[in-house]
């Protein structure tokens, strides 16, 4: 697998020797792409930027929707080794500001849909100093910047732009972490990264082996996953099939109608798993499915849709370290990618034996294969990058045949009567019931606890979404989960909850969570739960 070509140069080379080639093909429009039509726009965003003068080494902001606009923008500046800055478009307010400052970027590229929030940040972006329009809806408000439309944007682009071809360790964006405890960091992610984890989605893939096949993302382009899901077409030979937004009514219609074979599902298995069963499950093209995080019934997955699944473990910072086409069971996540080092650590940094839980850090036997660092954070950059290892914050554990599972966030680990429990593994049990749809599990620190933490002793509480229409008490949970679980493991409280706090990338915040109180919770050692069945008491 070649990594050190980068995804435009990739892109313009198939746009040379094969021109009408089909690249990207939009779900439910008519909107297909080849690819001397989509590299025709990349050129024609990179003329555009020259002629503001961005060049190598700006950072460019850009607030867009899923589409193929913000592929050709993103790469557009790679063509002038320039850098994107992409903004979630659920920000407002300081969030939006945030990193437009952070990255000190003086242009910022916005669709027309979200241009109003910069009204209240008129005085907040010292920074900016002129503002693209990506199709403006009405009239463009009152701005202190310069502000133009796409169209007039790219109507004066240079017609000889000065390109210079990124190189492998440049960096692809600035991809901001979600901030669930603090304020996010800016992780600078080189081009390579990138380009591992498309090949760590799909591990025992080779080139050319599905001609006629297509890979499947409807992943956020201000974030990884959305990059890395254009990625995978051109290292493997495949078209694109590019949704805005994942539709689970649409999802099997599209894989008929595009013949797509391979689909990064990251964490929509579960709701896949979750519709009535059809006689035709298994009658689609899909082949090869990239589940992360495993659900426990992916054997059933594999069965019922006629798939294979692979399964790893990686992260922005540090790309896609661990994989495996064919896991062991729902909780490993596969052996280390060669090149890569993982070691499972205590607080010391010396390294544990198998089957003891502790940090995942890794580093690589080459440069730039992980990030470059977190912008303009230099503490935090220290911080994570100690003695030559970086520290993933990731809490796992590796097995006697070198299987690594991710046991949880470090800070999100439970300690119980002496047993370090996984939320991670007590939310997938929680998850195996067919009438949850959600789950988030915290401690709550018990009655044994001391408030210095000298002593760390947690209760387990589970937050659950039902399905809609599921009839389910929490007695009848705990029923479910007592034969899959350790006692230990069992949750003291349940409650049940319309929905799960999350972070703009989707991530659930914990912290907001332990911040509930119990009062609303079911207590299983309250008198009016215990009167049930005394077996699942502590």
């Amino acid at each position: 697998m070649d990594l050190e070509t980068p995804l435009p140069r990739m892109i313009a080379d198939a746009a040379e020797h094969d021109p009408d080639q089909v690249f990207v093909e939009v779900a439910g429009t008519d909107t297909v792409l080849s690819y001397g039509q989509f590299q025709a726009e990349v050129l024609r965003w990179s003329g555009a930027f020259s002629t503001l003068g961005v060049g190598e080494g700006a950072y460019v902001a850009t607030m867009l929707p899923n589409c193929v606009d913000s592929y050709q923008c993103w790469l557009g500046l790679s063509w002038l080794r320039a850098v994107e800055v992409p903004v979630n478009p659920l920000f407002v307010g300081n969030t939006l500001a945030y990193p437009i400052n952070n990255a000190r970027a003086e242009i910022l590229v916005i669709a027309g849909e979200f241009v109003d929030r910069l009204v209240a940040l008129a005085d907040s972006l010292p920074y900016l100093r002129r503002v693209v329009v990506l199709d403006p809806i009405g009239p463009l408000p009152t701005l202190p910047w310069p502000v133009m439309s796409s169209r007039e944007f790219l109507d004066q682009a240079s017609a000889t732009p000065a390109l210079r071809t990124p190189r492998y360790h440049d960096p692809l964006a600035v991809i901001y972490t979600s901030g669930t405890t603090g304020p996010s960091k800016g992780v600078i992610q080189p081009w390579v990264n990138l380009h591992g984890m498309a090949h760590g989605i799909f591990p025992d893939e080779s080139r050319g082996a599905h001609p006629e096949g297509a890979t499947f993302s409807c992943w956020p382009t201000f974030h990884s996953s959305g990059k890395f899901g254009m990625a995978i077409a051109p290292q493997f030979g495949l078209r694109m099939v590019f949704r805005p937004q994942f539709s689970l009514d649409d999802f099997w219609s599209d894989v008929r109608h595009h013949h797509i074979t391979h689909a990064p599902l990251l964490v929509v298995s579960v709701m896949l798993m979750q519709q009535p069963t059809r006689p035709d499950d298994a009658a689609k093209p899909l082949q090869k499915v990239g589940m992360y995080h495993l659900i426990p019934q992916f054997r059933e997955f594999e069965t019922r849709f006629g798939v294979s699944v692979s399964a790893g473990y990686g992260n922005t910072e540090v790309g896609w370290c661990v994989t495996t086409p064919s896991p062991v069971d729902h909780q490993s996540n596969g052996t280390v990618v060669p090149g890569y080092q993982v070691q499972v650590v205590n607080e010391f940094g010396e390294v544990l034996p198998a089957h003891q839980v502790g940090e995942i850090v890794v580093r690589h036997d080459l440069p730039w294969r992980l990030n470059k660092g977190y912008l303009a954070m230099p503490e935090a950059t220290a911080e994570a990058w100690q003695d030559g290892w970086f520290h993933t914050g990731d809490a796992g554990r590796f097995d006697d045949d070198g299987n690594l599972s991710f046991v949880d966030r470090v800070k999100d680990s439970l300690r119980r009567r002496g047993h370090n429990i996984s939320s991670f593994e007590v939310e997938a049990e929680v998850l195996a019931h067919p009438g949850v749809a959600e789950c988030a599990c915290v401690g709550v620190p018990s009655a044994l606890a001391h408030a210095d933490d000298v002593v760390k002793d947690d209760d387990v509480k589970v937050f659950v979404v039902l399905v809609p229409g599921t009839l389910l008490t929490e007695d009848e949970l705990l029923q479910f989960m007592a034969p899959r679980v350790p006692r230990f493991m069992l949750p003291r409280y349940v409650e049940f909850i319309d929905a799960l706090p999350k972070t703009p990338t989707g991530k659930v915040r914990k912290v907001d969570l332990r911040a509930f109180s119990n009062e609303l919770a079911w207590d299983r050692e309250s008198p009016a739960a215990s009167a049930g069945d005394r077996t699942l008491q502590s």
